[in-house]
């Protein structure tokens, strides 16, 4: 009776092992698939976080919209992401982890900055953004 017991156990752990080795090999992709063929990203606050913060960092000027092109700057929707930032992490107050609060308080650090020398023009003079309405 011990014996099968042991011997349950061990069809247990094997199985399990033979699970955990085909998700990895689910997710091990090789060099040449592409996106498509790539698994879902789990959404995260991280991720958004970051979504965030890129889009920021293109309306701001620091990133490239594409290839060949001028950064466009528009400190409007800028202010409007980096507020977005600050709103999230007014409201979840209490309910993040450390990891989580420190990477949303280093990302309103360093887009508050970007946004400061991008409003300064890197000239230290204050440049008012004219709206094309």
């Amino acid at each position: 009776m011990e014996e099968e017991k042991y011997s349950d156990k061990k069809d247990v752990d094997e199985s399990w092992k033979d699970a955990a080795r085909k998700e990895k090999e689910r997710y091990d992709r090789p060099d040449d698939m592409d996106a498509e063929h790539m698994p879902p990203l789990e959404a995260n606050f991280a991720l958004l976080i970051s979504g965030l913060a890129m889009q920021a960092l293109l309306s701001l000027g620091r990133l490239p919209y594409s290839e060949g092109e001028a950064p466009e700057i528009n400190l409007a929707q800028a202010k409007y992401l980096i507020d977005t930032i600050a709103l999230l992490r007014e409201k979840t107050e209490g309910n993040l982890s450390a990891d989580e609060i420190a990477l949303i308080d280093g990302t309103l650090y360093d887009l508050r900055m970007q946004y400061v020398e991008a409003s300064d023009g890197g000239d230290g003079q204050k440049h008012e953004q004219t709206s094309s309405s």
